[in-house]
């Protein structure tokens, strides 16, 4: 009894490096960067319009916070 509890703790937290845990790894890591860099996309056209910046500086405001997250996740990753 005591084995398979150590044998079924050890096998929950043993890391999984196949090829499918990479891919849903690699998955899981784009849904986030991409909801977060439309999140900050959003956040900052919504801020900008509201401080009445005009909505082409706005896009572009907006354009280049959401590269910037999309950036910090590729210098998270190296």
């Amino acid at each position: 009894m005591i084995g398979d509890i150590r044998e079924a703790v050890l096998e929950h937290y043993t890391r999984d490096s196949s090829g499918e845990a990479q891919g849903e790894r690699d998955t899981f890591l784009a849904t986030q960067r991409s909801g977060s860099a439309d999140a900050m996309y959003d956040a900052t056209y919504t801020a900008a319009i509201e401080a009445g910046i005009s909505e082409t500086q706005a896009k572009a405001m907006a354009g280049s916070s959401s590269e910037q997250v999309k950036d910090s996740y590729g210098q998270g990753r190296q």
